[in-house]
């Protein structure tokens, strides 16, 4: 069964409890929702290679949380693809998975495709808008890689001397409000030579560290220097 029959089947009622139930913050968008819900009730279905599956599925990144998943699949092919730019008459024309029809009532499917295809916007031309903007930055980007690889950086690479490490230091210094107590010194003259403002009593283990290791590397600089002279 392709989504079009779906959306036939679907009430929109219950379709708008079941976005709302399954995407709150979506409340206030329901009147677009409703507009391309009933837009797609004169869609002419197109035949696509995508099989359409929603599936709720346990997020990687957060165990035990929960989300709808919905993506195109191609028979014998393991990725997903994404759906978002697709038309909305290839939506319509996609077969529905066995699984999906089997899992999922159509108002369900209808409320998670509804979700997906509008977002990046509820009119079409929108849509188009945002996928040629992300591919004018595509090809920027690509763009971009082809020139840094005709670049020799090596060629260009030189160490930071020790200028360029005070500089470095006394930047990180001025931005960071490091505390008085490390330094030994009296809380105005630290105000007025680094942070311009109320020094914290204490710092991380982290900038400690760090401060450790940049006066490390002057004082080698100043060292080497002072050899070589």
């Amino acid at each position: 069964m392709i989504l079009k029959e779906i959306l036939e089947k679907a009430n929109w009622q219950q379709v708008a409890i079941e976005l709302v139930s399954a995407y709150p913050n979506q409340r206030k968008a329901i009147k677009g929702y409703e507009e391309v819900f009933e837009l797609l009730q004169a869609k002419m279905p197109k035949d696509s290679e995508l099989k359409l599956v929603v599936e709720y599925v346990e997020d990687d990144l957060d165990p035990g949380a929960f989300f709808y998943n919905v993506f195109g699949a191609k028979d014998g092919d393991e990725i997903g693809y994404g759906l978002s730019f697709k038309s909305w008459s290839e939506w319509m024309g996609m077969d529905v998975s066995e699984e999906t029809e089997a899992s999922f009532s159509p108002e369900q499917i209808c409320a998670h495709c509804l979700y997906e295809m509008t977002f990046y916007g509820f009119e079409e031309e929108t849509i188009e808008r945002r996928w040629k903007d992300l591919s004018d930055l595509a090809e920027d980007a690509k763009s971009y890689q082809e020139r840094l690889e005709e670049l020799n950086l090596d060629e260009h690479f030189q160490e930071p001397n020790m200028r360029d490490r005070l500089r470095i230091l006394g930047r990180w210094l001025r931005w960071s409000g490091l505390s008085k107590e490390y330094f030994g010194e009296s809380a105005a003259w630290f105000n007025d030579n680094f942070t311009g403002k109320s020094a914290p009593e204490s710092f991380s283990d982290l900038d400690r560290c760090t401060i450790k290791a940049a006066l490390k590397q002057i004082a080698r600089d100043i060292e080497t220097t002072s050899e070589e002279l």
